[in-house]
């Protein structure tokens, strides 16, 4: 169980980490 919640866990541990990414990228293309 935690194997298959390693990879979710990890995008929802960090949700303002992939905005903040997410934006830059835009921001720069």
């Amino acid at each position: 169980m935690q194997t298959s919640r390693h990879p979710l866990h990890l995008y929802f541990f960090l949700p303002t980490q992939a905005t903040e990414y997410s934006s830059t990228t835009i921001i720069q293309l």
